[in-house]
């Protein structure tokens, strides 16, 4: 948990520009990482590769407010993200 903890503040610091001091970090539900191996392997046998990632129009909306920047530049912001 403490590598997934430090990679998200670390985007959050470098690519979305939010102080990772001002966010809170919480899993629901985790599994053990055996079974998110094997739930990984099982998604990549059954598509052939990683699967395109979007970002919903709230999800924007809300950044666009937090950070106070265009609906571009949060988006070009997610796409560097992944």
């Amino acid at each position: 948990m403490e590598v997934i903890e430090a990679c998200v503040r670390k985007v959050s610091l470098d690519y979305l520009e939010i102080d990772p001091a001002t966010i809170t970090i919480s899993f629901v539900n985790p599994i053990p990482i055996e079974d998110a191996v094997q739930a990984y392997s099982e998604h990549m046998s059954l598509f052939g590769g990683p699967v395109k990632i979007g970002f919903t129009e709230e999800l924007i909306a809300s950044m666009m407010k937090q950070m106070s920047k265009t609906r571009e530049e949060v988006v070009k912001l997610f796409e560097r993200s992944v």
